[in-house]
């Protein structure tokens, strides 16, 4: 990281390097070094290895590593990755949602970039910021009945305070819970999932024989797992 003095020098030798005949003897990779050691991350250096479109990650790691003192918090490597993108110096951390499932999925942002600015706040997100954190497009492209990865970050995060425990967040739960249950129980009955598999491979090996029956393939148990965890008991 170029925090401190390290940054300053950096910067200066760049400048010494530009305005001499110098820089005809400084290779490509010393250049990008010091640049990067400047915090000349927004936009890189030209003569750093381009970043491939859409890899919002590389271009915060940057801000992350370069951009700031060891001592910054994350919220301030946050602000000043948001503030490149909207300068069109960074990639936006676009969810690989597919705009033809929803036309309005550009709203919408990374999962694992929803779950830093969680991390950077330091207070309670509302309840529309939860609800979007783990929308289904944040982390696949199209399938919006896959909740499997968000409930299980819900039910984490939840457990450890990071999302409240007000009366919206616990609606959202129940709806989170009922999701991913309906989920487990299409994947046993057909829907792909692991029971869906086990009983076509039993069938392909002539059933009874291959040792696998209906019921132990099931994801009834999982469900019944999963729909525990509602609040709401008449519900439950």
């Amino acid at each position: 990281n170029a925090g401190g003095k390290g940054k300053e020098l950096a910067a200066a030798q760049l400048r010494i390097w530009r305005d001499s005949p110098a820089a005809n003897y400084v290779d490509a990779p010393t250049r990008v070094a010091f640049g990067l050691l400047a915090g000349d991350i927004a936009p890189p250096p030209p003569d750093a290895a381009p970043i491939a479109p859409g890899n919002w990650k590389a271009n915060f790691g940057l801000h992350l590593w370069f951009g700031h003192p060891p001592t910054a918090t994350l919220a301030r490597s946050l602000e000043g990755y948001l503030g490149a993108v909207a300068n069109d110096t960074a990639t936006f951390p676009a969810a690989p949602a597919d705009t033809f499932i929803d036309p309005d999925a550009a709203r919408l942002k990374d999962l694992c970039f929803n779950i830093l600015a969680l991390a950077s706040g330091g207070t309670v997100p509302d309840d529309v910021g939860v609800e979007k954190t783990f929308h289904p497009l944040t982390y696949c492209a199209g399938d919006l009945t896959n909740v499997s990865l968000a409930w299980h970050l819900f039910v984490t995060m939840r457990a450890v305070g990071a999302l409240g425990n007000g009366d919206k967040i616990a609606a959202l739960a129940d709806e989170m819970h009922v999701a991913f249950a309906a989920q487990l129980l299409s994947a046993g009955a057909g829907g792909g999932g692991v029971g869906d598999r086990k009983r076509k491979a039993a069938a392909s090996n002539g059933g009874a024989e291959s040792g696998v029956s209906s019921s132990s393939s099931s994801m009834v148990e999982w469900a019944a797992f999963v729909a525990m965890h509602v609040e709401d008991g008449p519900r439950r």
